[in-house]
């Protein structure tokens, strides 16, 4: 029996790579990169309608100012609009203007799925559609030259994809309008 046992002992330990040794601490994991963190540019962005060519409008619309959050969406450059309530659809946004900026151009466009859409009250609504274009200064303001319709609705159908209106509303276009863009 003894003889058993000692043969069992050897093949144990020739078999887990000679006689017991002390445990080995794991290595530790090195930690992850962080990833870089990206720069927010926080802008105030003001839609002024041309007071001409809007005199229908009520003079409250006429002039609307939103903070913004820079961003990029398809490869292109997008502001998204904060400060208000926007009309929400499944499947489009009414609070970011695309387009591309550099240090001293930008092209912004707010048409179709991408125009702005402020609900003024639950039942009233302004909707901004157009674009603006031009130099970017080196200073904290720059106004773009833009031209754009502007749609007040105080009667909204429900349940649209897109901002519909179920009275007349008052609208009006022109192409001398001014998009403002402000660096706090």
């Amino acid at each position: 029996m003894r003889s058993t046992l000692g043969a069992a002992a050897l093949v144990l330990v020739t078999a887990c790579g000679g006689p017991a040794r002390a445990p080995v601490a794991p290595s530790p994991i090195p930690p992850s990169p962080v990833p870089p963190t990206r720069q927010v540019t926080l802008y105030n962005v003001t839609f002024s309608a041309d007071p001409a060519a809007c005199g229908d409008l009520p003079a409250a619309l006429r002039v609307r100012t939103y903070s913004a959050i820079d961003g990029t969406r398809f490869g292109a450059k997008t502001l998204t609009l904060q400060g208000s309530t926007f009309f929400e659809s499944s499947d489009a946004t009414f609070n970011v203007l695309i387009g591309h900026m550099s240090d001293s151009f930008a092209s912004l466009n707010f048409e179709e799925a991408g125009s702005v859409a402020d609900m003024i009250t639950p039942n009233s609504y302004l909707w901004i559609y157009g674009g603006a274009e031009g130099p970017i200064g080196s200073g904290p303001q720059s106004q773009l030259p833009m031209w754009a319709h502007f749609t007040f609705c105080e009667a909204p159908k429900a349940g649209t994809r897109y901002p519909e209106c179920s009275v007349p509303p008052i609208k009006c276009s022109s192409n001398r309008y001014t998009l403002t863009l402000e660096r706090p």
